[in-house]
């Protein structure tokens, strides 16, 4: 175990990216609540933005959003007009793809800037090279964290 005199939680990573991930989080939320937009809805609305129609497996990969939560958050936004959903193809066997509605389209259109300002309040001081190499080991990190 270690010792209270040998671990120094300011600087233990889990715990820095977990306080900077809760603070961006709080602030966007502050700002995106007034739409009536919860952040787990908002990681949906993105990923379906800038990736396209989806299954629900491939927006619980990319939100990182367990799938039965996922299924109550997608069936919220289908009946508020954030998403459409649709079967699949004709053999699928109930399986259903996601897609952006408009109105999910026009809160992207509103909140992303709202969300770019708050990444841009994160990163200042930090230069691009910084910047860049700081989205490199976050991606990093993800992936070795992933399920493989």
């Amino acid at each position: 175990m270690a010792s209270k005199e040998s671990f120094d939680l300011e600087r233990f990573v889990p715990f820095l990216v977990n306080r900077v991930s809760a603070r961006i989080a709080s602030d966007f939320v502050r700002q995106s609540r007034q739409k009536g937009i919860r952040y787990r809805m908002w990681r949906v609305l993105l990923a379906l933005w800038h990736y396209g129609e989806m299954r629900p497996i491939d927006i619980s990969q990319r939100t990182n959003i367990e799938i039965s939560t996922l299924s109550r958050i997608l069936v919220q936004m289908n009946s508020t007009g954030l998403i459409e959903k649709k079967k699949a193809n004709k053999e699928s066997r109930g399986q259903t793809i996601a897609k952006l509605a408009g109105k999910g389209a026009a809160c992207v259109d509103d909140l992303l800037p709202l969300y770019q300002r708050t990444e841009e309040a994160a990163l200042v001081g930090l230069s691009e090279g910084e910047r860049m190499i700081l989205v490199e080991i976050l991606t990093k990190m993800f992936i070795n964290l992933s399920d493989k």
